[in-house]
């Protein structure tokens, strides 16, 4: 029997589909939409005041799993930053390029970029010299877990034993 772990906040991929409407998006249809088809944003889920916060992946865009890193000395459960990878094809050349994104989740689907080429929504993005294939899961690991899980041999069970 698994439960979810306690907290307030859950941060997932998400991806919809509108039928009947110009802005089509669906899984189905990689492309056809506002992204790159597999997810169309990250969702913030307040379990108890019930409210729904997005940022979503611009056009030709996409995204994965979101990591949640506290900020240091953090009062407040949504106090710190999500990271992931995002995916962008590059029109020019038909590449895709893998950047890291960074949001602030506790102003997340309230941001407005001012920042030209910066998705409204994060904080930083940067281009990394590879590509990141989808689907890779992320993993939060501050120092002091690291050394944890370095006493306790994980490294060479393996990160969940």
């Amino acid at each position: 029997d698994r439960r979810l772990p306690d907290g307030r906040y859950i941060y997932l991929c998400y991806t919809r589909m509108a039928r009947g409407t110009k802005d089509r998006i669906s899984v189905e249809e990689p492309g056809s939409g506002h992204t790159l088809g597999r997810f169309q944003g990250i969702i913030k889920l307040d379990t108890i005041e019930k409210r729904v916060s997005t940022v979503n992946f611009p056009r030709l865009m996409n995204g994965g799993e979101a990591a949640f890193i506290p900020r240091p000395g953090a009062k407040d459960e949504d106090d710190g930053w999500l990271t992931c990878f995002v995916t962008t094809l590059d029109v020019n050349s038909g590449e895709l390029q893998t950047d890291i994104g960074v949001i602030d989740a506790k102003d997340m689907g309230n941001r407005k970029s001012k920042v030209p080429g910066l998705p409204d929504g994060f904080i930083w993005m940067q281009r990394l010299g590879y590509r990141v294939p989808w689907g890779l899961h992320t993993l939060f690991v501050n120092a002091e877990e690291l050394q944890i899980r370095a006493a306790d041999g994980a490294e060479k069970k393996g990160v969940w034993g």
